[in-house]
């Protein structure tokens, strides 16, 4: 959303992206940005950067569960076979 920004000021934004010089409102879409700036990232990012993006994702989730909380979490979602399975040593 780009709200009432003249051109001229848009201009001064990209000759100096200095935030501390801009005006209070949005120059840009921040929203947009950001999705664009995530898609850029990823699409950068080879197979394996990808699945370790995801597995520290999730596992930072799960750090938050208790022990009740993470088995309910396994058997809801899979099944008690899975849950087995993932706590044998």
């Amino acid at each position: 959303m780009t709200n009432n920004i003249t051109q001229a000021q848009r201009q001064q934004f990209w000759e100096d992206p200095d935030i501390t010089n801009q005006p209070n409102e949005s120059i840009m879409d921040l929203d947009g940005l950001r999705d664009n700036y995530a898609h850029y990232i990823v699409d950068g990012m080879d197979l394996d950067s990808v699945v370790e993006l995801a597995f520290e994702y999730i596992r930072g989730n799960l750090q938050e569960y208790t022990e009740k909380e993470l088995i309910a979490e396994i058997v809801d979602n899979y099944d008690q076979e899975t849950l087995e399975g993932l706590t044998e040593h």
